[in-house]
């Protein structure tokens, strides 16, 4: 059995560590009487049957309880990506749409703005370990390389494929394209879980291999 040191045998350390106690112990219960008289926020005062527990990662990230798909655990993976209440009623779409929308409306103001094209672009270099920034070439954007940018996002898949470029029934989720200088970007975007985005990009790369080199 342990006791706690009285104020009169407390030396000076003990003492500011009873001091901090009382402290706390009169905010702690301030805060319980101001929430007592609050229903909504003082409601978990009056939670019954409640216990601790230890929760380990494996619980957290793989919840046996699903009661809308009970066929799967309801892990973050699985509600994330690969849940077909969600995939049916669109959710995945609009989250995917919903980070489109505004990548499209940022590229599209770029390319509006009036500027000059620069010839010899240096595209993005990565910087090797122990170089610096000084000893790199100025980067610059593609957008720089011509004033007749064109721009088409499939946005709620309302895109068809520039006719003059290629015929194709595909959608790249944004088509970049110049007639002046010939050049055509393809930009597609996934959202896809951590463990998959080789598989992702692989999918993509080889979907749109044809269009890529009928372009």
């Amino acid at each position: 059995m342990t006791t706690k040191p009285g104020w009169d045998t407390a030396d000076e350390k003990g003492k500011r560590d009873l001091e901090q106690q009382e402290v706390r112990h009169i905010e702690e219960a301030s805060r319980n009487i101001k929430a007592v008289g609050m229903k909504q926020q003082g409601s978990w005062l009056n939670w019954q049957g409640v216990r601790s527990r230890a929760l380990s990662w494996s619980e957290i990230w793989k919840d046996p309880k699903f009661t809308l798909c009970k066929d799967q655990p309801a892990s973050l993976q699985h509600v994330s990506s690969s849940y077909q209440v969600a995939l049916k009623d669109g959710r995945y779409t609009w989250r995917h749409d919903s980070v489109l929308k505004t990548l499209a409306a940022r590229l599209d103001n770029i390319r509006r703005k009036k500027k000059k094209v620069k010839e010899d672009i240096t595209f993005v270099n990565f910087m090797k370990a122990g170089e610096s920034k000084d000893n790199t070439p100025e980067v610059l954007g593609v957008l720089a390389t011509a004033t007749d940018w064109k721009f088409t996002a499939d946005i709620q898949q309302r895109m068809s494929f520039p006719a003059e470029i290629a015929a194709t029934s595909l959608r790249p989720d944004m088509v970049l394209w110049s007639q002046g200088t010939r050049q055509t970007v393809l930009q597609e975007m996934t959202v896809p879980w951590e463990e998959r985005m080789d598989e992702a990009h692989e999918r993509k790369m080889a979907k749109y291999q044809q269009l890529e080199e009928d372009c």
